[in-house]
């Protein structure tokens, strides 16, 4: 909870304001200004509840709504991530077939124009 003192003059114009976290500091707080010489009896004082009003059901049912949305799309992106990494690694393992194929060709190119005998072909 929370309270707004408002002090007015004769006049209507505002001559303090204050916030107090209980109605009873305010008062307390209040008793103790009146009886400084500085007061003046024709002063007027309004405290104003400012605590914010309880959600209302609309306002609840829109946070879980929206609660759900955010662990929905926070979902969706990590699956999306999930899907990116799999692409990633799906393309690297072909890149990687690719250059394996291409390397192996170069070696029996380069075994063939050398005339090296595998070893294990020599039989």
């Amino acid at each position: 909870m929370s309270y707004k003192l408002v002090i007015k003059k004769q006049d209507n114009s505002i001559y303090w304001v204050d916030h107090f976290s209980t109605l009873d500091q305010g008062q307390k707080w209040l008793e103790t200004e009146k009886t400084r010489p500085y007061w003046d009896v024709t002063y007027t004082s309004e405290f104003i509840d400012t605590t914010p009003p309880p959600p209302t059901q609309a306002e609840l049912d829109a946070a879980v709504l929206l609660k759900a949305n955010l662990e929905a799309s926070r979902t969706a992106a990590q699956k999306s991530k999930a899907a990116l990494v799999a692409v990633k690694n799906a393309t690297d393992l072909a890149t990687l077939q690719a250059a394996s194929i291409k390397l192996a060709r170069v070696v029996h190119n380069l075994t063939k124009a050398l005339q090296i005998v595998d070893p294990n072909e020599a039989e």
